[in-house]
C-alpha cells in the first residue's frame, strides 16, 4: 500500500509516491474498516543528523535542510514530526552553543518528540539536561526510557511522550544505547547508567497503554541488531520502531512490527503512515523515505530559513576569530609521484592533527587519513574557521582497541600506493614506520616501534593497544578494514574541536616548527641491505637508518681482542642470502647474490668464491651460535667502521 501524504504541493506527492513501501495490513480490520472514516497519521521522522541541519558551506550538499524539513510538516496533514538522536552534536552550527541552535531550529521546524543519541550526551548530560528542560518549553520533548540518574536516583530523562492528533493518542517512548559510556567520553554520562531495552521498553509500553493510547512507536537510537532481539523477546510489541545509531536506510519487519531508518546527516526524511478506523483500530502502517533530489525545488519554510541564516552569519562571524598562531605554513598539497604531500608522505600538517587526537585521547598512538586534510595553515594567525576548513567533515575522533597485527593490517592498506598518492595515506604519532615502496602492497610495512621504544611484532594478536583515528576510518572507510573490526573503546568530539583544543592548550596558542617537525615518523626505506647498519658490543639493538631490525640471537662481542658479529644474522636478515651449517664437519656455507662464501669453525682461512682470506681469527661457536670476525665482512660488504669509544660497528652493504 502506498502512503498517503495529504496537503502536500503536487511535486513532492509525486516524488513520494515513486517510493517504495513496506505496508502492515490488517486484512480484516481493512474490510470492515470500508464502511468507516478512515484517518491517517504521518508520523515524519529523521535520524543520526549530527549537526547538519542547514548548510553553511561547500560541503554537506546533500542535505535537505531544516528549513525544507519544516514545509514538509506544514503541509503534511496530521503529521509528527520526530528525531532519533545524534543531531545536537557535530558540525560547528550547533557546536558553537553546545546544541542551543539545533534546539531552536529543530522547534522552530514543528518537531514534537526526540530520544538522544550517544552523541547527543557530548557536551555532558547536564547540558543535555538542560537542552531537554529547553526544548519541553518550545514544544519537543526529549525522552528516553532507559537512562537513570544513579545520583538522583531517578529517570533521567521522561520515558514517554503522547502527542494527540486528529483525535487520536500517539505514544512514543525511547531507547539510548547502552553503548553510550564507550562512544562518548565516558566523562560525560558517569552519573548515569544505561539499563536494558528489554526492561525499559516493557514499562514504557505498560504505562502508554495505562494512557489509553491508540497507537505505541518506539523511537530506538540502539543498534539494529538489539532492535532485533528486542522484538522477539517482548510479549506487548509497539506498534512501529523508527531506527537510529547505525545510519540505515530503509524499511523491514521483525515479529510483526514496521522497522524504519533513514539513513543519515537529513539527506532523507522518512515516513510513517497508520490509518486508524474511527474506533481507534490500526488499519494500515507503512513507510517510505525521500531524499533531497525527490523534493523537487521545494524552498522552505521561510521563517525558519530565516532563523537558520541567522545563525549561519553568526557561525561565520565566530569562524573569523584568531584563536592562534603559526610559524610555519602547513601545507595540504596531495603530492603525487615526484613530489611529497599528505597523500604520500609524512607531513607536518598530519604530523600536527595526529598529534593533537593522541594528546586528547590520551591513547598510544593516532592514525588519521591524509585525505581528510583539505586546507593549508598559513603562517600568521590562525582563525577558528582555518582550523574547520583543514578538518570540514564534521568527523568525530574514535578511540580503538588495536593488536601490532591489525595496526600493521592497517598501515599497509594506508602505505599501499606510496609514493603514488592515496586520500588514505596515514598520518601518524606515537608510531615510527619504515616500509619498502618497491614491496607489492601488503607486503611493505618492515618495522613499527611505539613513541617509548616498544617494537610491535606484527604477528602479535594478543597484546592490545589504544589507537585514536577518525569515525570515518573507523568504520572501514579509505580500506581501513581492519580499524572497523577493531573493538571501540571510545568517542570523544569533533576533530576540528579536538584539534583547536590540542593547539590551544597543548601548544599554547602558538604552532612552532619544532611542533610540527617531519620526524621520521614514515620513512620509506629502499630495499635491506641498501642503508648503514649499526651495531653495539654486548647490546641486541641493531638498526638500519632510523629503523629498528629484528633483534639477533647473540649479540656481537670483542673475542682475543676481535670484534666478532652473528655471521647468519646479518647474512639472512641484511642482505637476505641463504646460510647453511654441516654440524658433522662445521663447516658454514653462505650464498649472497650469487657469491659463495665458506668457513670452518676453528679454521683461521675463510674461502670467498674460491680464494682463501686470513683475517687472523677463526669463526667460533658461542651458545650454538656462529660468530665472525668483523673484518672478514669486508667480503660482502662495502665499507666497515668501528667506533672505540662508543663500542659500535657501521657497516654498509
Amino acid at each position: 500500500m502506498r502512503k498517503q501524504i495529504l496537503g502536500l504541493p503536487k511535486l513532492l506527492l509525486t516524488a513520494v509516491a515513486l517510493c517504495l513501501t513496506l505496508g502492515m495490513v490488517a486484512p480484516a480490520a481493512l474490510a470492515e474498516a470500508d464502511t468507516k472514516e478512515l484517518t491517517t497519521i504521518n508520523i515524519l521522522h529523521t535520524n543520526d543528523v549530527h549537526g547538519r541541519l542547514f548548510q553553511v558551506d561547500n560541503n554537506n550538499a546533500g542535505m535537505i535542510g531544516i528549513h525544507r524539513i519544516a514545509e514538509i510538516k506544514n503541509n503534511t496533514e496530521n503529521a509528527i514530526l520526530v528525531d532519533i538522536g545524534d543531531v545536537l552534536h557535530g558540525l560547528p552550527l550547533v557546536n558553537v552553543n553546545r546544541g542551543q541552535n539545533a534546539i531552536d531550529l529543530m522547534t522552530a521546524a514543528g518537531y514534537q518528540v526526540m530520544t538522544p543519541g550517544n552523541h547527543d550526551f557530548n557536551f555532558g548530560s547536564d547540558r543535555l539536561a538542560e537542552l531537554a528542560e529547553y526544548a519541553a518549553q518550545q514544544g519537543m520533548h526529549i525522552i528516553s526510557a532507559n537512562v537513570y540518574d544513579i545520583v538522583q536516583d531517578a529517570p533521567f530523562l521522561p520515558a514517554t511522550h503522547v502527542v494527540e492528533v486528529a483525535g487520536f493518542k500517539v505514544g512514543f517512548f525511547g531507547l539510548t544505547t547502552q553503548t553510550t559510556p564507550i562512544v562518548t567520553n565516558p566523562v560525560n554520562v558517569e552519573t548515569l547508567e544505561f539499563l536494558s531495552y528489554l526492561a525499559a521498553a516493557e514499562a514504557a509500553i505498560e504505562a502508554l497503554q495505562q494512557q489509553e493510547v491508540d497507537v505505541i512507536v518506539a523511537l530506538a537510537h540502539v543498534a539494529h541488531g538489539d532492535i532485533l532481539a528486542m522484538l522477539e523477546a517482548l510479549t506487548v510489541k509497539p506498534d512501529v520502531v523508527i531506527e537510529g545509531h547505525d545510519h540505515l536506510l530503509g524499511t523491514n519487519e521483525k515479529s510483526g512490527v514496521i522497522i524504519a531508518g533513514d539513513g543519515q546527516y537529513q539527506e532523507n526524511i522518512g515516513f510513517v503512515t497508520i490509518t486508524l478506523a474511527a474506533n481507534g483500530d490500526i488499519v494500515d502502517i507503512s513507510a517510505s523515505q525521500v531524499n533531497k533530489s525527490e523534493l523537487g525545488d521545494l524552498e522552505g519554510d521561510p521563517e525558519v530559513l530565516s532563523l537558520a541564516e541567522a545563525m549561519k552569519e553568526t557561525v561565520i562571524a565566530q569562524f573569523s576569530e584568531v584563536i592562534a598562531k603559526s610559524g610555519i605554513n602547513l601545507s595540504s598539497a596531495r603530492g603525487d609521484a615526484e613530489t611529497n604531500g599528505v597523500r604520500n608522505s609524512e607531513q607536518p600538517l598530519g604530523n600536527l592533527v595526529a598529534d593533537a587526537m593522541r594528546y586528547i585521547s590520551k591513547a598510544d598512538m593516532a592514525i588519521t587519513n591524509g585525505g581528510g586534510l583539505r586546507a593549508d595553515i598559513k603562517e600568521g594567525d590562525i582563525t577558528r574557521g582555518d582550523l574547520n576548513s583543514v578538518l570540514p567533515f564534521g568527523n568525530v575522533l574514535v578511540v580503538k582497541e588495536a593488536t601490532s597485527q591489525g595496526i600493521k593490517e592497517a598501515l599497509e592498506n594506508g602505505l599501499s600506493t606510496a609514493p603514488a598518492p592515496l586520500g588514505g595515506f596515514p598520518q601518524i604519532s606515537g608510531l615510527m614506520v619504515s616500509y619498502d615502496p618497491s614491496k607489492e602492497a601488503g607486503s611493505r610495512v618492515i618495522s613499527m616501534t611505539l613513541a617509548n621504544g616498544t617494537v610491535l611484532d606484527p604477528d602479535d594478536t594478543t597484546t592490545v593497544y589504544t589507537l585514536a583515528t577518525n569515525d570515518f576510518m573507523a568504520n572501514g572507510g579509505d580500506g581501513y578494514a581492519s580499524i572497523k573490526l577493531m573493538p571501540t573503546l571510545a568517542e570523544i568530539d569533533s576533530l576540528d574541536s579536538v584539534f583547536e583544543s590540542y593547539i590551544v592548550t597543548a601548544l599554547g596558542g602558538t604552532v612552532t616548527p619544532q611542533s610540527a617537525a617531519i620526524d621520521g615518523r614514515i620513512t620509506p626505506i629502499p630495499p635491506l641491505g641498501k642503508m648503514p647498519i649499526t651495531l653495539t658490543i654486548d647490546s641486541l639493538v641493531v638498526s638500519q637508518g632510523k629503523m629498528l631490525l629484528p633483534e639477533p640471537p647473540l649479540p656481537p662481542q670483542i673475542i682475543n681482542d676481535r670484534t666478532m658479529l652473528p655471521f647468519r644474522y646479518l647474512v639472512e636478515t641484511v642482505l637476505e642470502g641463504e646460510v647453511l651449517y654441516d654440524e658433522a664437519t662445521q663447516q658454514i656455507t653462505a650464498t649472497v647474490e650469487g657469491h659463495v662464501v665458506q668457513m670452518t669453525v676453528d679454521v683461521v682461512d675463510i674461502i670467498f668464491d674460491g680464494e682463501s682470506y686470513n683475517y687472523g681469527q677463526a669463526p667460533v661457536i658461542v651458545d650454538d651460535y656462529t660468530l665472525i670476525p668483523l673484518r672478514a665482512f669486508d667480503l660482502l660488504f662495502d665499507k666497515l667502521g668501528w667506533d672505540a669509544a662508543t663500542r659500535t660497528v657501521t657497516i654498509e652493504p
